[in-house]
């Protein structure tokens, strides 16, 4: 009975843990469908999972825009999420599009893209973003965003990010 109750404490304190993830770098950028191309395709071979993740919009298309973020996690982080919030210049509203993801424990770099119909050209670039990771309850991890994101821009360079 004892050994019962020692067991069903551990497994509740387990689950109730959330890890703790950071990002230690983002990199925003465009990669052709070129960039991702392995050895074994140019001899007909279909394309094979790599080892870090890579999230698309379209997940057939591998031309787009990209943010490679290198993280932390103290433990894995199961059903998370990535949503990317950006504005395309001219438009008038932010963009919202969410990524599901397993987070590894330790370090791991992961792509988030738009790709396919989901970014317009390699010429274009976001005028601002915001990249979250989100566990299983919403919670947030961790979060990184471009200059022209943050809160405390005069009113007229702000973005509303609540759109």
């Amino acid at each position: 009975m004892r050994l019962a109750l020692t067991f069903a404490a551990a497994v509740l304190i387990t689950t109730s843990l959330s890890a703790e993830v950071t990002f230690k770098r983002v990199w925003p950028g465009y990669r052709t469908a070129a960039s991702f191309v392995r050895l074994g395709e140019y001899f007909g071979a279909a394309e094979k999972p790599i080892t870090d993740a890579v999230l698309r919009s379209t997940p057939t298309a591998r031309e787009g825009y990209y943010w490679l973020v290198r993280s932390a996690a103290d433990m894995p982080a199961p059903g998370a999420e990535f949503t990317l919030e950006y504005v395309l210049p001219g438009a008038e509203t932010t963009a919202r599009r969410t990524f599901p993801a397993t987070i590894p424990s330790g370090s791991h770099t992961t792509m988030v893209g738009l790709t396919g119909g989901d970014w317009p050209d390699a010429a274009t670039r976001p005028v601002a973003w915001r990249l979250t990771l989100h566990d299983a309850s919403g919670a947030v991890l961790a979060q990184d965003q471009s200059f022209l994101w943050r809160n405390d821009l005069p009113p007229i360079l702000a973005l509303d990010s609540n759109r």
